[in-house]
């Protein structure tokens, strides 16, 4: 699981953090540490690297609570899985699932390869660069939920719209 810095920054924007309901499995960061929910309660890492269970149930009070002097502002860091289930029809789940997941992972698969499609040997290497910055398939997967979802691609600080230009006739993605 990604609990760096360059993903936490990824993942604080609006788009991902709304209407995220807490879940057992869920990882989460305070300002303090880092957290994951599980059935009985939450782990946490301490300052000397150690774990640590609170029983505490609500993931604010328990960063508040948890001996770091945290503030209440919580970020959640989605797992592979969760940004894949993102990006499902949820029309399509249960009656299509093996149909949806096939669509998923071939719009994923160009996405990454998007280099193989652009005529422009500039564009492409300006795409394989875009591409390698995220080292992590946490972080790949976060870019395509945010370029599938919400028309935006990171550039390095934070989410940006695409802007589409006229260039020989084509559209160009702009960052």
């Amino acid at each position: 699981m990604d609990t760096s810095k360059k993903y936490l920054e990824m993942c604080d924007c609006f788009e991902i953090q709304t209407d995220h309901g807490w879940k057992s499995g869920d990882w989460f960061h305070a300002e303090c540490t880092t957290w994951v929910i599980g059935d009985a309660g939450f782990i946490y890492e301490t300052r000397d690297g150690s774990h640590k269970r609170s029983d505490i149930p609500i993931p604010s009070k328990a960063a508040s609570e948890c001996g770091w002097g945290c503030e209440e502002k919580l970020t959640w860091l989605p797992r592979q899985d969760q940004l894949q289930e993102i990006v499902w029809d949820v029309n399509l789940i249960g009656q299509f699932i093996d149909f949806n997941l096939i669509c998923i992972m071939a719009d994923f698969n160009h996405f990454v390869h998007m280099h193989s499609y652009i005529k422009d040997k500039t564009e492409a290497l300006e795409w394989i660069k875009y591409i390698s910055i995220f080292g992590t398939y946490e972080q790949l997967w976060l870019a395509f939920v945010m370029y599938e979802k919400h028309n935006k691609m990171w550039n390095g600080k934070k989410w940006m719209f695409l802007v589409s230009v006229k260039k020989n006739g084509l559209n160009v993605l702009i960052i």
